[in-house]
C-alpha cells in the first residue's frame, strides 16, 4: 500500500483521537518515500496526539496458500522517547498477536507497562525499510496487520515545539518479501507515492497511498 488512491486499499483506523480526525490520516509531505502521500500520526505544528490509542488497520489478507510471507514497509518517526510508542500488531482470527521486526525493536518496554515488549520510540528522521516474517500466520484466511501508536498524556520531554509523528509508507505483504516495483526517496522532511506495481503474483497486499 502506497497509499495513493483513495480508499487506499482498504485501509482503515481505529482509536478516538483518529475517528475525530486528529489521529492516523493520509496526505502528502515533504520527502515521502515514494510519490506524495504517505499514512501518519501526527500531522502540522502539534504533532501526535496525547493519550492516543490509536491504529492504521490494514485489511484482511488470506495466508492461506502462503509459504514463507512478509510485511515490508517503510517509516519516519519522531516519538518522544520512552513515553510514547509505536509497533506492529497482527489479528491472527481470535486474539492481537505482537511480532518482531527482523533485527527486533529499538526498545524492549516503555516507561509505564505494556502488553507485549517491542516498541519504536526516540527518533528516525530518514525512512528506515522494516520487515516482519509472518511465517506463523500462514495458512490463516483473516489475517488483519495494524500499526499501533500510543502516548502518554504529554510530551513534556521534548523540547517546546518539538511536533511528534510515525509516518509509513510503501507497505506489502509478499511471498519473502517480494519487490512491489516501486524505489522511494532517502529522507522525510515532515509526515503525508503512487500505488506500486506489485509485478508478481506473490504480492498479497501492497499500497504506496497515492493519486485521487
Amino acid at each position: 500500500e502506497s497509499f495513493e488512491t483513495s480508499p487506499y486499499g482498504g485501509v482503515g483506523v481505529s482509536g478516538t483521537q483518529s475517528q475525530a480526525g486528529q489521529g492516523w490520516g493520509v496526505g502528502p509531505v515533504s520527502g515521502a518515500f515514494h510519490g506524495a502521500n504517505v499514512a501518519a500520526i501526527g500531522w502540522g505544528a502539534t504533532g501526535y496526539p496525547a493519550d492516543a490509542n490509536d491504529a492504521l488497520v490494514l485489511p484482511a489478507v488470506s495466508l492461506a496458500s502462503a509459504t514463507s510471507p512478509v510485511l515490508t514497509f517503510h517509516q519516519a518517526y519522531a516519538i518522544e522517547d520512552g513515553y510514547d510508542g509505536a509497533k506492529v500488531i497482527v489479528w491472527d482470527g481470535a486474539q492481537w498477536t505482537f511480532p518482531d521486526p527482523v533485527g527486533g525493536y529499538p526498545v524492549a518496554q516503555l516507561q509505564y507497562q505494556t502488553p507485549a515488549d517491542g516498541w519504536y520510540t526516540g527518533t528516525h528522521s530518514s525512512w528506515q525499510a522494516q520487515q516482519f516474517d509472518l511465517s506463523a500466520y500462514k495458512g490463516l484466511s483473516q489475517v488483519v496487520v495494524a500499526f499501533w501508536f500510543v502516548s502518554d498524556t504529554d510530551n513534556t520531554a521534548m523540547a517546546a515545539g518539538w511536533a511528534g509523528f510515525w509516518a509509513v509508507d510503501q507497505v506489502s505483504i509478499a511471498e519473502g518479501g517480494a519487490s512491489t516495483g516501486s524505489t522511494g526517496s532517502t529522507g522525510t522532511g515532515s509526515t503525508g507515492g503512487s500505488t506500486g506495481n506489485t509485478g508478481s503474483a506473490s504480492v498479497v497486499f501492497a499500497e504506496s497511498f497515492e493519486g485521487t
